[in-house]
């Protein structure tokens, strides 16, 4: 996906800005996942990558579905 963007734009500035977000949540996620079990609980982090998971694919969901034109909806 990163890719097929980069082609529409500049291809350097898409791939710096798609390697430097993929380095920062691999370096911020597991950080902030020990702090939150130790604060609440190793469920309390099951519980919040679920929502967040939920909130993101609602998302798709609505901008996948609501940016079709009217005669793709299965494409």
């Amino acid at each position: 996906m990163a890719g097929d963007a980069a082609a529409k734009t500049n291809p350097v500035k898409m791939m710096t800005l798609h390697t430097v977000a993929v380095d920062l949540g691999a370096a911020i996620g597991p950080l902030l996942s020990f702090i939150i079990i130790d604060l609440n609980g190793i469920s309390a982090v099951f519980y919040l990558s679920s929502m967040v998971m939920l909130f993101v694919g609602g998302a798709w969901g609505v901008f996948h579905f609501f940016g079709k034109k009217k005669d793709n909806y299965l494409a």
